[in-house]
């Protein structure tokens, strides 16, 4: 991971476009502007702790667990053509607990049965047939899969994997 703490250090494919802003409102605390409609299409984990600094009106955001838009083709598609983003950006974050998921496995069930009431067997059957699709298994790796399939999906428009820090809550390059 590299910190983009100067602009020099984002690749020049993605100067002067949403993504450059992005880096600029949320690291470098820049300015906001005003928008009238989305530049970015950003897609970002649920996690209560990424918390982009950008402007209203900036972004269309696509939040689910891991930062995964497997299952998000029409919401990207119609951002990109209706909502008139031109750049999107992947977001995943560390310490995310859609990585590793087995190891939460006792944990997950054990709640789902004495906070949600559920039996222990659909408990634990629910866990074992959903866990495989939400699993990221690596922050970063994920976030990398996840831009070169939306590149080769869209080789028109910028993709860009960041990861979110939790720490110091700063953008970094994968």
């Amino acid at each position: 991971m590299l910190l983009i703490d100067k602009l020099e250090k984002l690749p020049t494919e993605y100067l002067n476009t949403p993504i450059q802003k992005l880096i600029e409102y949320h690291n470098f605390k820049k300015q906001h502007e005003e928008y009238n409609q989305p530049k970015l299409l950003i897609g970002t984990c649920m996690d209560y702790r990424v918390n982009l600094k950008i402007p209203d009106k900036f972004a269309f955001i696509i939040r689910n667990g891991g930062a995964s838009l497997r299952h998000n083709d029409f919401q990207i598609a119609f951002g990109l053509t209706v909502g008139g983003c031109e750049a999107i950006a992947v977001i995943g974050h560390t310490d995310c607990g859609m990585a590793n998921l087995q190891q939460k496995q006792s944990t997950f069930v054990d709640k789902f049965v004495n906070k949600l009431n559920y039996e222990e067997k659909i408990a634990e059957d629910f866990f074992l047939t959903k866990s495989p699709e939400n699993e990221i298994y690596n922050e970063i790796d994920f976030t990398k899969q996840q831009v070169a399939e939306l590149s080769e999906k869209y080789p028109n428009i910028p993709v860009i994997g960041l990861i979110y820090e939790v720490k110091d809550n700063l953008l970094y390059l994968i």
